[in-house]
């Protein structure tokens, strides 16, 4: 039988408040969010490539390619949130 993880309150209220600073950095550079999980240990936000990305330090997080061509992954943290957004390489 696997055994069930609970989250304590504390740490619920830490991420809750983690995100809201994120996401208020995140609208106040003008960048559009996509979707947020708090599945993981860090939360995870993933972005759109918008014009306020570039004032985010970012890391490689590998490339792929889909329907509209290929793409680098990019990832950084902010407020102890990870954010992830794709730049598409012509």
């Amino acid at each position: 039988m696997k055994k069930q993880r609970h989250v304590s309150l504390d740490r619920l209220v830490r991420r809750k408040h983690q995100l809201i600073r994120a996401i208020t950095d995140l609208t106040k550079y003008g960048i559009n969010i996509l979707t947020i999980n708090c599945g993981h240990d860090m939360p995870l936000i993933e972005v759109a490539n918008s014009g306020g990305i570039d004032r985010l330090k970012a890391e490689d997080a590998g490339q792929g390619h889909n329907l509209y061509g290929y793409y680098q992954r990019k990832t950084t943290q902010l407020h102890g949130c990870q954010i992830v957004w794709q730049e598409y390489i012509n």
